[in-house]
């Protein structure tokens, strides 16, 4: 792969010899304004003598790189001619990082004045923690509870799938996922936080693996479960706060497809982490659920002349239809044009501790 690479033009970016506290990577595509923010909000933190920032730049159409080239010369930027994908992309940047920290973020993020010093600190000073992530506000100020979660589970899908856990957005038991009977606003333990922005040491990272290329989403959540598994922790750290627009990065054309998506990655989470058993149950689930929701919705919305709700229910009956189909399909043939497709016969795992893939690849489009 042919690569455009900018060196950047900071001290550390002149001193290549050298380490440095803190890799900050971050993987772009179309999102130039929110980066901008994102790049402004580092740049405030006087990190020119302690951090390095690495851009990874997915193919972006919207002059991404030459906004970074005139306005963040300091900023050492991978210019990709195709669009990796997340993991990939940070897969990519982590193999050439210097720091003895290294941060995943997100760049429709905005950090906090002192956030990055007080997450390595808090990560020097307590090595038994592998991940440390901060508290995440949305654009309204919002607390998003998606920045420490409990792992995964049937229940806990089922419970999103029949909206309990909207419903009861405050229960123990219905909205476990999210950890929504916790306010989310004290620093603790937790079972695992949000890529969007997740710190680590690098050499956490060289002995558990990167990111898996395999999944296009819940590599956060799996990296979290490898992390642990090393018998470290994972801290969220309510003290330092940053702004997530979420799904910068993300079209939205096709819910659908997205749903679908998130749920092979899940299905392949579990199959990794909890055997054969535990994703066969979740195809089961959500066939039951969607054979039951797609004839509602639809005929639901056909009662309906105009108007929001149905749209709602339109909306509803096409992402049934869509879960229908995946529930029915072969996962191992399942594509996302921007994960390799792994393998599930073959029980050995790469260094990165991924799902064994074969070397060929599916044509590369842009995320949805």
């Amino acid at each position: 792969m042919n690569l455009t690479t900018n060196p950047g033009s900071s001290d550390l970016a002149r001193s290549p010899e050298l380490g440095c506290e803190l890799s900050i990577v971050i993987v772009s595509w179309n999102v130039r304004d929110m980066l901008r923010d994102c790049l402004r909000s580092i740049e405030q933190q006087n990190t020119g003598g302690w951090a390095e920032v690495v851009l990874v730049d997915n193919a972006s159409s919207d002059s991404t790189c030459e906004m970074v080239h005139q306005e963040f010369p300091w900023v050492r930027l991978i210019d990709n001619p195709r669009n990796l994908g997340f993991a990939p992309g940070n897969n990519l940047a982590l193999q050439s990082v210097r720091g003895e920290f290294v941060l995943l973020l997100n760049p429709d993020t905005v950090v906090y004045p002192g956030t990055l010093r007080k997450m390595v600190e808090f990560a020097r000073a307590n090595p038994s923690f592998g991940i440390v992530g901060p508290k995440q506000f949305d654009r309204n100020g919002k607390i998003l509870f998606e920045a420490g979660v409990d792992f995964p589970s049937i229940w806990n899908v089922l419970c999103d799938l029949m909206m309990l856990s909207v419903v009861f957005p405050r229960s123990r038991l219905f909205a476990g996922r999210k950890m929504g009977y916790w306010d989310h606003l004290d620093d603790r333990e937790v079972p695992a936080i949000s890529g969007a922005a997740m710190l680590l040491r690098k050499s956490v990272l060289d002995r558990v693996g990167l990111l898996d290329e395999t999944m296009f989403c819940v590599e956060d959540i799996d990296l979290c479960s490898r992390v642990r598994r090393d018998g470290l922790k994972v801290y969220y750290m309510g003290s330092a706060p940053i702004v997530h627009y979420v799904g910068g990065s993300r079209a939205s054309s096709n819910a659908g497809l997205q749903r679908q998506i998130a749920f092979q990655s899940l299905w392949l989470y579990l199959h990794k982490s909890r055997g054969s058993l535990s994703p066969m149950v979740l195809s089961v689930v959500v066939f039951f659920w969607a054979l039951l929701a797609w004839p509602a919705t639809f005929f639901a919305a056909r009662m309906i002349p105009s108007g929001e709700g149905k749209a709602r229910l339109d909306f509803l009956s096409l992402l049934a239809k869509r879960l229908l189909q995946w529930s029915l399909m072969d996962k191992s043939k399942f594509r996302h044009h921007l994960a390799k497709p792994p393998s599930l016969n073959k029980p050995d795992s790469d260094h990165s501790g991924n799902i064994d893939f074969p070397s060929s690849r599916p044509a590369e489009h842009s995320r949805p």
